[in-house]
């Protein structure tokens, strides 16, 4: 069996080195590879930021559930308020709605802060 030396795209990791294996083992073709790693890479990269926040959530003091902190700050939300004025013209301007009293320990706590005004840019 000759084996090939293609190079590895990713890292060098276990499983990059298993996957890598595999590939010259069964021959897998370059065009199958190229169509996994487009699945692969953003999943791996969704794992890498997943696993992150959980290490900030450890950090901070929070638990190990990203998921519960994502869902209570998904609560804060960013608006358009639209004052009409009587010469017909409307001020516009972003905001962001105020956190909860737990919302707050929760940015408290990992060290954020939001915005209190939006500035919108003309294109």
């Amino acid at each position: 069996m000759t084996e090939q030396s293609s190079p590895s795209p990713l890292p060098e990791t276990r499983s990059c080195a298993a996957f890598w294996s595999l590939k010259m083992a069964y021959s897998v073709p370059d065009t199958v590879c190229a169509s996994f790693h487009s699945f692969l890479t953003p999943f791996c990269a969704s794992c890498v930021l997943w696993k992150s926040l959980g290490q900030l959530c450890i950090k901070a003091a929070l638990g190990n559930e990203p998921r519960r902190v994502l869902d209570e700050l998904s609560e804060i939300h960013s608006m358009d308020v639209i004052l009409p004025t009587k010469f017909g013209l409307e001020i516009r301007t972003r905001c962001v709605s105020k956190p909860t009293d737990h919302q707050q320990i929760l940015l408290d706590k990992q060290g954020g802060n939001l915005p209190t005004k939006i500035n919108l840019k003309q294109m």
